[in-house]
């Protein structure tokens, strides 16, 4: 699950082919090929398959080391969060998803494009 959200959140950024195959694995398994978190009419859907699947999971998870923790709590804090300041930075959930979409493209146009380029640009969703 977490090798699934990774991919679908990356902007232009390689990924490694395990995380491909592995985020592959879960979208046949659970969504289907024609699903997306980016699409309007899909992601209600996809966030619930989330919800859903992350609740099967801890309920059938015996070991939970720290490791499952870490996990647990971050696709946790995406699925169901609000934004979220942080001592190692922001924490951004799924019911704030505008924000970090409009943040996630000022970032990627912020580092892809020259300076002279841009007007203006509103800094509240991007990171410092």
């Amino acid at each position: 699950m977490s090798c699934y959200i990774f991919t679908e959140i990356q902007l232009g950024e390689t990924v490694s082919s395990e995380i491909v195959a592995l985020s592959a694995r879960f979208r046949q398994k659970y969504i289907g090929s024609e699903y997306s978190l980016f699409k309007e009419r899909h992601y209600p859907l996809i966030i619930t398959i989330l919800r859903e699947t992350l609740e099967i999971i801890d309920n059938y998870t015996a070991f939970k080391d720290i490791d499952y923790w870490y996990f647990y709590d971050a696709i946790g804090k995406f699925l169901f969060g609000e934004l979220d300041d942080t001592e190692d930075g922001k924490i951004l959930g799924f019911n704030n998803f505008h924000s970090i979409w409009e943040g996630m493209c000022l970032t990627y146009l912020l580092k892809h494009t020259h300076p002279c380029f841009i007007s203006y640009l509103n800094s509240r969703y991007i990171a410092q």
